[in-house]
Formats: C-alpha cells, structure tokens, sequence
C-alpha cells in the first residue's frame, strides 16, 4: 500500500497518523494527525498539537514507522531528510527502519560510528561491515626523531574528518557531515543485500 492508499483508509477508518513531515517550519519533525481529505497532490489533516487543519505536501510525507514515501515524490524527501541530521546518531535513529527494510543489520558504535552489515546464509550478521561512516579527528604519522634515535607518533588534524567506507569503493573523506551521509546512504542503497534478492 503506497502512502496514497494508506492516508486514504485512514480517512475511511479515522484513524490517527504518525508522519514525519520534511515542509513547514521544522522539517522532519514527527507529527500526530487526523486526516480529513487529499486534493490532488495536497493533505488536509488535523494537527492534533495545535488541533488546526493543517495543509500538508503529499511529497513531503513520510510514515514515522519508515513505510515507503508518496512514490512521486521519494527523490525530495530523501535529499530533506538527509540533510536534516546534525550527527550520526541522527542518522541512526530516523533512517534505521530504511536500512532494515533494504536489508542491512544496523550497528551503532558509540555515536560516531554507524555501520551496515549483509547476513550469513544462517541469519546472523556479518562481522565486518559493508558500509560504514564514522568521524575521525586526527591523522597519524611515524616520524624519526633523530634526536631521541627513535620513531615517534605525530598527529595532525584532519581537514576532512568525516569518512566513508565501503566494500569495493575507493574511500572518501568529508570536511560536510552532510554530504558524507549522501554518500553513505548512496553507497547503501548500490550495496543493499536486497538488491542480490
């Protein structure tokens, strides 16, 4: 069932919906509504926060629960909301469902890593990752101090501390958290183990 059909049997059954809506003033925020009726690619619901009827974008809308987006429209929600995370913990909490559902095993480490794991024949996830990001400060370098007559360790900041890693692609690095995620969730959705399906 496409978004379409969804809020429409939500308008039969009044039944309240849980969106994530990339318009308005705060884009991306989690919304409870009560759909009333669509006129053509437009919503008209019920926020049940400031209990108006509200217009709502049919090609801004998605289901909190990571259901597919409004087909038209899939390309200009993606692009909004990968541009509204701040961190990487932000990318894990609202795109999770949509790494699942391509079927990814989805790993959180200490909120600077995020990493996309492909399955065993068996079920259990891989061990090593297929796609990772992860933010990484410093560079090091071993240098001969001929001082000391021994190596030493140098780190050195890096301008573009933002990484992407991924099984059979060249690594990239980022100074733009943003555009990391692009290339992160691109990269997940070539690999995606469903794609082999």
């Amino acid at each position: 069932m496409n978004l379409k059909e969804r809020i429409e049997a939500a308008i039969s059954n009044g039944e309240i919906l849980e969106i994530k809506y990339f318009g308005g003033s705060t884009p991306g925020k989690q919304r409870s509504i009560a759909p009333v009726k669509i006129e053509g690619n437009k919503l008209k619901a019920r926020c049940l926060v400031t209990n108006i009827v509200k217009t709502f974008s049919l090609d801004k809308i998605s289901f909190s629960d990571g259901e597919d987006v409004y087909e038209a429209s899939k390309n200009v929600v993606e692009q909004l909301i990968r541009q509204s995370f701040e961190n990487i913990e932000d990318l894990y909490i609202n795109y999770k469902p949509i790494f699942e559902k391509k079927g990814w095993f989805v790993k959180l480490d200490n909120s600077e890593s995020l990493s996309l794991h492909s399955y065993f024949k068996n079920g259990n996830p891989k061990k090593s990752s297929d796609v990772s990001i992860f933010y990484d400060e410093f560079s090091e370098q071993m240098i001969y101090d001929l001082e000391k007559e021994d190596f030493i360790t140098e780190k050195t900041k890096k301008q573009k501390p933002w990484c992407v890693m991924a099984k059979g692609e060249t690594t990239r690095n980022y100074a733009n958290l943003h555009h990391c995620i692009e290339t992160f969730i691109d990269f997940s959705e070539k690999l995606s183990p469903n794609n082999n399906s």
